[in-house]
């Protein structure tokens, strides 16, 4: 009961915050990274305006990848305070053919989210690296205030199993009470039976 209560308040939360989240698109560019250019390769972006309330930022990537890979390195950062936020993101997609046919692995895209930012003025530093071969476009694409989901499925997980783990004791519990229960009439219809037998012998 209570396993069912707390997954039904845990649904209601992330339906009302998924009302609520505005899903703003505040940036989007595209870029071409050229592994074989020398020099410096990390630039910033144009500054861009997160209003309202410390909300999830969502920060999507989208390369031209065909047998290849990026990895781009960002850091969000407050104009104002300076404060930071790093984390690193590739992109690869490679597909072929083989003994048991068409095969692909990865995607074209990636989709990382840093959460409960403070409103503020912001850029992004990015650094890429890939593998010295053809020039790679990518578009960088920034959303604010969206819907977070990660901690549902852990929310559910983390309550399921100690309802399923009690349930599972207690329906253990009463097979080993039947199980004595049973024992202990079969052994009472057994003296019972020898009783009748002594009596018998001794008429």
């Amino acid at each position: 009961k209570y396993c069912a209560l707390f997954l039904g308040i845990a649904l209601l939360l992330f339906t009302a915050n998924e009302i609520r989240a505005k899903d703003k698109l505040l940036f989007s560019k595209n870029y071409v990274f050229n592994p074989a250019s020398t020099g410096e390769h990390s630039f910033v972006t144009d500054v861009f305006e997160l209003p309202g309330h410390p909300a999830a930022v969502q920060v999507k990537t989208e390369a031209s990848v065909n047998n290849s890979w990026i990895y781009l390195n960002y850091t969000l950062i407050n104009q104002d305070t300076g404060q930071a936020w790093d984390f690193g993101r590739e992109v690869s997609y490679y597909h072929g053919y083989d003994s048991d046919g068409s095969w692909s692995e990865g995607a074209a895209e990636d989709t990382a989210i840093v959460p409960t930012v403070p409103p503020g003025n912001y850029y992004l530093r990015i650094e890429p690296e890939s593998d010295r071969g053809q020039p790679i476009s990518y578009v960088v694409t920034v959303r604010h205030d969206v819907v977070v989901g990660w901690w549902l499925p852990i929310a559910a997980g983390l309550l399921i199993l100690p309802a399923a783990f009690a349930t599972w004791r207690s329906m253990n519990f009463e097979h080993m009470r039947w199980q004595e229960s049973g024992h202990a009439s079969s052994s009472i219809f057994a003296s019972g039976g020898g009783g009748s037998s002594g009596d018998s012998d001794d008429s």
